[in-house]
């Protein structure tokens, strides 16, 4: 199977992650060149090869559910190259996991400075403002997140949360129906609550 170094996101359970350099044997069918020990490498690939290290050390914590030890390799990643956005992505996710927010929320800002057309950013932006029960800024991160991907269910529920909590009922039901169009298995209990609260059945 032929390897390629270029950006490959694989987003499992909100981690993001990508081979590593040394991994890489051809980019589009031209071999590269690898480096023997004893040679000397350029200090550029180093630099990329500790940050790719730190990140996957980092995503291997937040499997194990180790989020302050993901958090400092993350920010050992950073200080090396500070221009990788999924780095800041995943540290956010790291944050948001024990409860620190605001950090959260500002590094997802930086991925998205970095990428303005990252939607996972966008969208784990809006939970943790909903966490923060700022429920303006949260709708706001997914309207732009389904912009960018408008075919993931559970941003439209998410969404439909924080609207009926604004008791916006009818963009509520709104996106319900859409997030059940897209197979998102809707909570009974918020349906419930939902149709209390509107006064209507769907």
């Amino acid at each position: 199977m032929q390897k390629t170094d270029k950006e490959i996101k694989v987003n499992s359970v909100s981690i993001i992650t990508s081979y590593r350099l040394d991994e890489v044997e051809s980019i589009d069918g031209k071999k590269i060149e690898f480096y023997a020990p004893g040679v000397n490498v350029p200090e550029e690939k180093k630099d990329a090869d500790t940050v790719r290290e730190a990140l996957n050390q980092g995503i291997y914590y937040i499997d194990k559910q180790r989020y302050e030890s993901a958090i400092a390799e993350f920010s050992k990643a950073i200080e090396i190259d500070p221009g990788f956005s999924d780095v800041y992505y995943n540290r956010g996710f790291a944050y948001s996991k024990v409860g620190k927010l605001d950090q959260a929320i500002s590094d997802y800002s930086k991925a998205i400075q970095i990428n303005p057309e990252d939607s996972d950013s966008y969208y784990n932006r809006g939970l943790a403002y909903h966490g923060k029960k700022d429920f303006d800024r949260a709708i706001s991160d997914y309207t732009e997140s389904i912009r960018i991907t408008p075919d993931i269910g559970a941003t439209y529920y998410n969404r439909a949360l924080d609207y009926s909590l604004k008791q916006e009922f009818d963009k509520a039901w709104e996106d319900v129906h859409k997030a059940e169009s897209l197979g998102y298995e809707v909570n009974v209990y918020f349906i419930t609550e939902l149709k209390k609260a509107s006064k209507r059945q769907k």
